[in-house]
């Protein structure tokens, strides 16, 4: 639970750059602005995810594009509630992927 609440900064070996990741801000950030928080926050792979899945989800339900006789809200819901909630996990493990080292724990 620690890791997960705490504020920790990687930097980027290459350019030099630093995200922190806090965990109730990463958590309410994405909340609110969902795959931006993501691409904001350096994590395309991410946030191209969570975006396709999202537009995939609302094309099933809207009745001028698809059949629209499919209920999309229940996992919408969850998709965008689980992104929030795992922000402070993927991030970092985002940063780890792209050869990020984590520089501070605070």
């Amino acid at each position: 639970m620690g890791a997960y609440s705490s504020t920790r900064v990687f930097e980027s070996p290459f350019r030099h750059r630093t995200e922190a990741v806090n965990g109730t801000g990463a958590v309410f950030g994405a909340l609110l602005t969902g795959p931006l928080y993501y691409w904001r926050k350096q994590a395309p792979v991410e946030a191209l995810v969570l975006f396709t899945a999202e537009l995939i989800l609302f094309l099933l339900s809207n009745p001028d594009i698809g059949q629209g006789n499919v209920d999309t809200a229940t996992p919408s819901l969850v998709l965008c509630l689980g992104a929030a909630l795992l922000a402070p996990v993927l991030l970092p493990m985002c940063y780890r992927r792209k050869g990020w080292i984590e520089i501070a724990q605070l």
